[in-house]
């Protein structure tokens, strides 16, 4: 007998983040969600008979939408990415213990139900993922109504119609099954068979047949698991699901012919009737809520992945004024790891980067628009190998006003003080005078103050000068002498 044997190892591993994003959607499992490649956001629909839209634009912001129309309030519809026509296809769904058969598109503002001239068979928790190699979205299984009546049908969606496949294997039928784009097309995994036990059989969709693999390694039955394919890194992600009324929070990776597990250092709580996204900005994974053993659904945002740079903007900074920075990282597994590529610029001269922390300090009189390259790695990674290009303005120093323009006159033998000031220019401020009349001077608190003292010089011709404060003036031999 030959036991097949997977050894793990962490090195490598991305990780998933708790992002505790601020008024996320309510509590639910079984909604629809996919990634708007146009408009750079993950979108949410229904689910726990629900009927609302949400995007979410990571890593923190979600956003409930206010389209015009919406398809019925439902849960267990499918939804998938259509890059030929920049929309949402989504598809089925139940309420009531009825199914339904409408579909309909996400344009990223409102939904559109269409009218194609083939429908398929009203279901539920169906798999449908896009065929980015066929420009089009594959649809499996499902069940108008429970297990017991899972479906095995398979319809392509073109953008305008369904179109029923034919092909010469076909998976069992299966309810709740995860199927997602992969790196040698649309993988379809697990499920509910009609007896009702849960599978954990991998097929791969090639645009017209299904190709049963057969890899060393699987990960254990289950439906209702959450999958999604990461086009940047050419694997195919599963997290969760339910084996019969066990739920699992492990993560597996497809790459084409073999399952890998993953063994990240947080993960999230066990729950099924999930979905997932993949941030193409990003290079992130997106999870929301699900339902959980004993305990009510969740509302929690989890993002899987290696460390990525939440903010490629840095703040402005002042020609010849300090400046500190840092640069936001969220996900992977700390302590990160910075530097700077040069690709296409770095730092301006007099900023520098710290190596472990990822600040931006010093000062710089280098004025411009710059794109930074910085990398980013984490304790997984080992050194910054994820580029990253951030945005960095610097602006030119205001023009330096002096307050008051001119100084008030002076009155010998009297206590004199004005205050000065300053706007614009870099500070801080340093006030210095030449020529002030003898018992003035500028103090700490930049204040000329003192007594002043007349001083009067006369030349060969009686014509002499007295100095005040706020100007010279000429004076003749009948004002007297000192």
């Amino acid at each position: 007998m030959v036991i097949p044997i997977q050894i793990i190892s962490n090195t490598g591993n991305p990780n998933w983040t708790n992002l505790n994003p601020s008024s996320p959607p309510g509590a639910r499992d079984s909604y629809a969600m996919a990634y708007d490649n146009v408009h750079s956001v993950t979108v949410l629909y229904g689910g726990t008979g629900l009927g609302d839209t949400w995007t979410f634009g990571f890593p923190s912001t979600w956003t409930k939408q206010t389209p015009a129309a919406s398809p019925i309030v439902q849960s267990g519809a499918a939804m998938a990415w259509m890059a030929s026509q920049n929309n949402m296809v989504l598809f089925g769904g139940l309420i009531n213990d009825t199914s339904f058969n409408q579909t309909w598109t996400w344009n990223g503002a409102n939904w559109t139900q269409q009218t194609p001239n083939t429908n398929p068979p009203a279901r539920s928790y169906q798999g449908m993922s896009p065929d980015s190699a066929h420009h089009t979205a594959v649809m499996f299984g499902g069940s108008p109504s429970g297990y017991q009546n899972a479906l095995n049908d398979t319809w392509v969606w073109n953008g305008t119609n369904w179109t029923a496949q034919t092909p010469s294997t076909v998976p069992p039928a299966l309810y709740g099954p995860s199927l997602a784009d992969g790196p040698t097309g649309p993988v379809l995994f697990g499920g509910v068979n009609s007896s009702g036990n849960a599978t954990n059989q991998t097929w791969v969709w090639n645009g017209s047949n299904w190709i049963a693999q057969n890899p060393v390694v699987s990960p254990p039955p289950r439906s209702y698991a959450g999958m999604v394919y990461n086009s940047q890194t050419g694997v195919t992600i599963l997290f969760g699901g339910a084996s019969g009324n066990v739920l699992l929070h492990d993560t597996w990776q497809w790459n084409g012919f073999s399952w890998i597990e993953l063994d990240p250092a947080a993960v999230p709580s066990a729950r099924s009737a999930i979905g997932l996204s993949f941030d193409l900005g990003f290079s992130q994974i997106v999870m929301f809520g699900g339902t959980q053993t004993g305990a009510p659904d969740t509302s929690d945002t989890w993002t899987f992945g290696f460390p990525a740079v939440t903010s490629t903007t840095l703040p402005a900074a002042t020609a010849g004024l300090p400046y500190s920075a840092a640069v936001q990282v969220i996900g992977g597994t700390p302590p990160y790891f910075f530097q700077p590529t040069g690709i296409p610029q770095n730092l301006p001269n007099g900023l520098n980067l710290n190596l472990s922390s990822g600040q931006i300090t010093g000062a710089t009189q280098s004025v411009g628009a710059y794109s930074v390259g910085i990398a980013v790695g984490d304790s997984q990674t080992g050194s910054a190998t994820i580029a990253s290009t951030l945005s960095l303005t610097v602006n030119a120093a205001g023009t330096l006003v002096l307050s008051p323009a001119t100084l008030p006159d002076a009155t010998a033998s009297t206590n004199y003080s004005e205050q000065l000031s300053a706007a614009g220019g870099v500070t801080p401020y340093n006030f210095s005078a030449a020529g002030l009349p003898a018992g003035l001077q500028i103090n700490v608190n930049n204040q000329i103050a003192g007594v002043y003292r007349r001083i009067h010089q006369r030349d060969a011709h009686g014509v002499g000068q007295r100095h005040s404060c706020g100007q010279w003036r000429q004076r003749g031999p009948a004002d007297g002498a000192l």
